[in-house]
């Protein structure tokens, strides 16, 4: 009996204990702010976006610089863009500190000199090209570069022709500044990224390492800036992304007899490809969220911008992760930006015609991206 006793006043303890840390965390994070302001325009380093930086943008959105495979992409438009580029921004290419080199036709790679050159440089990637876009599916057309509703419309806004001018917006304001780095850098931008970058970012790379760069860090494109993606959330917030994803392509494709539909066998290859997409997309990779490091650092200064139910759960991450897993796995944006679903079933094809039925069918692409666990290093 005594016994008894003493295990349910272990376990008492036990509780009691848990419940003040979770409420002692919960309080602590609720009163932690990120000290952040807007940029004003009496700061020495705010960057005006007067009609002559707008225009470029608008124009920049106007080239058609689509990707449309490995190898397949519209050298014209990328050609000229290139050559947009290098006229818009000759300030900053005739620049002393500046140099730069085309690489595999319409790639640029852009050096800065810093004034300690025995720093290791770094790199800031974005890319010229795009993914196909077509005017029905536009409420805009994608390349007219159009404003509406105070907001830039096109191809490219996003992804990512707004990193390429802005790197080159900046960069020309500093230069005119009288600005030198201390360290030095790149600005790196691919014309087939789209596509794997085998053209582009890939030779790029190659030339860095034959003239023997070791870079200190590099930065690329990145996420935007998200709005309602956490449940209550009350602010629009930034994801910082730690990691780049990784995948691998996988073509299915099933070999059948031809037949008419009019007597059709008891598997198609349709049927069957069918049953094996269901089976992959109902058996994903099993979800890895390491509540350390910086992920769990991004979700404790979302704390206070949540309501309480949910402060309590991401406060504290080292007990509530399952819970909020299933949270984030509500919505695609949060799912993949998290590497929360590693499956996608990205392409099909398969013969299309009424009457007979394909006897090879429905060639199946599947991008994977592995989960990874993020830690402070």
């Amino acid at each position: 009996m005594a016994g008894l006793r003493r295990l349910s006043y272990f376990l008492l303890t036990g509780f009691a204990t848990v419940v003040l840390i979770i409420i002692a965390r919960t309080v602590m994070l609720s009163y932690q702010q990120t000290a952040a302001a807007p940029c004003k325009p009496s700061d020495l380093d705010y960057i005006h976006a007067d009609d002559a930086v707008r225009k470029r943008f608008q124009t920049a959105i106007t080239f058609e610089t689509v990707s449309y495979d490995i190898g397949n992409y519209n050298r014209e438009e990328l050609y000229k863009f290139l050559q947009f580029i290098l006229k818009e921004f000759s300030d900053v290419f005739s620049h002393p500190l500046v140099e730069y080199k085309v690489i595999a036709n319409y790639s640029l790679l852009v050096s800065i000199k810093g004034s300690d050159t025995s720093l290791k440089p770094y790199l800031i990637a974005s890319h010229f090209d795009v993914v196909p876009a077509t005017n029905e599916s536009w409420e805009v057309p994608p390349f007219e570069g159009r404003v509406q509703d105070g907001y830039f419309w096109g191809r490219g806004t996003l992804d990512v022709k707004n990193g390429v001018m802005g790197s080159l917006e900046a960069l020309q304001f500093l230069l005119k500044q009288g600005h030198q780095p201390q360290r030095s850098f790149f600005l790196a931008f691919g014309h087939d990224e789209e596509v794997q970058g085998i053209d582009g970012a890939q030779q790029i790379a190659a030339y860095l390492k034959s003239q023997g760069v070791q870079l200190e860090f590099l930065i690329d494109e990145g996420t935007v800036i998200v709005k309602d993606a956490i449940p209550g959330m009350r602010i629009p917030f930034a994801l910082i992304g730690v990691a780049e994803k990784g995948f691998i392509m996988v073509e299915l494709s099933v070999h059948t007899s031809a037949g008419h539909s009019s007597m059709p066998p008891k598997e198609t290859c349709i049927g069957i490809m069918s049953n094996a997409v269901a089976k992959l997309e109902a058996c994903p990779m099993p979800v890895v969220f390491d509540s350390s490091g910086p992920v769990r650092e991004m979700f404790e200064s979302f704390a206070p911008q949540v309501p309480v139910y949910l402060r309590v759960i991401m406060a504290n991450l080292w007990l509530f992760s399952p819970i909020f897993i299933r949270i984030l796995e509500m919505k695609p944006s949060t799912n993949a930006s998290f590497e929360l679903q590693p499956l996608s079933l990205s392409s099909t094809r398969a013969k299309r015609q009424t009457s007979s039925l394909p006897r090879r069918g429905l060639q199946l692409t599947i991008e994977y991206t592995p989960v990874i666990r993020l830690k402070r290093f």
